[in-house]
């Protein structure tokens, strides 16, 4: 029946929190599967697939696997925090593909400032139980960001739309502010692909100067290509306090000016 249920040995190899999760598949039989990425400092845990049991019900839960990472040379050892994963086409071999985007690092117990051109494509494939994802450089996001929205229709093209930096401070600080240059980003696979390791898959949204700068709002693409946006705040100063100060931002209806060039 309807409510929730208790799964109490359903376990990550690794807790997390501030961690990205994005659909995989479903199964032959129909259950979901997940690639979890971040929210972790246990550098050897950072990605996970999470596997949907056939008899949960029953109480038997599903399972966590550990994913092996390779790829691009020197893109592997890191974890982030708040950061969005979403799925992309697959590539020419059928694997899947995901762009992350944004989020922060930790060190000692600290959050980092976001870093500038953190983006990155996962290739996810498997080799029978075993989980492979391949990392690869996204150079171009620009500002580092966190809570932001970064939605795709189509697998191929991908509006990134504002969320927090930090513009005026050293490496640690919490003067977290509305990402205003560079408000909203696109990018292309088609120009990633032809675009080798230089930065022209990025561009700015020429219709950026319409966009209520603001981050933490929810953001959903529709199958037409327009983003529907949520909420969000302008600032993390008196958080929540001034919410009416983005006006009519409230709720948003974006169509990105890119879909008029598919």
């Amino acid at each position: 029946g309807p409510g929730f249920l208790t799964l109490s040995s359903f376990e990550s190899e690794v807790t997390r929190s501030g961690h990205a999760m994005a659909f995989l598949k479903n199964n032959e039989s129909g259950q979901s599967h997940f690639l979890l990425w971040g929210g972790t400092s246990s550098i050897g845990d950072v990605a996970e697939v999470l596997r949907q049991s056939p008899q949960q019900r029953e109480g038997v839960d599903g399972t966590f696997a550990q994913v092996t990472e390779a790829g691009e040379a020197g893109l592997q050892g890191f974890s982030t925090y708040f950061s969005e994963l979403t799925p992309l086409s697959d590539d020419d071999a059928g694997r899947r593909r995901f762009l992350l985007t944004g989020g922060v690092r930790a060190s000692g117990g600290t959050m980092q400032k976001p870093r500038e051109d953190e983006a990155w494509i996962l290739v996810y494939s498997e080799d029978g139980v075993k989980s492979n994802i391949s990392i690869f450089s996204a150079p171009g996001f620009g500002p580092g960001r966190v809570f932001h929205t970064a939605a795709s229709h189509d697998g191929n093209h991908l509006s990134v739309v504002g969320g927090f930096g930090i513009n005026s401070c050293g490496d640690q600080c919490n003067a977290f502010e509305a990402i205003t240059d560079g408000a909203i980003r696109f990018w292309s696979s088609d120009a990633h692909n032809n675009a080798s390791g230089d930065t022209s898959a990025w561009s700015d949204a020429p219709d950026a100067a319409g966009f209520s700068v603001r981050g933490g709002m929810a953001g959903q693409a529709t199958s037409g290509g327009t983003v529907l946006l949520l909420g969000g705040e302008p600032t993390l100063d008196n958080f929540g306090v001034d919410a009416d100060s983005i006006g009519p931002a409230i709720i948003e209806v974006y169509t990105p000016s890119n879909l008029f060039q598919l």
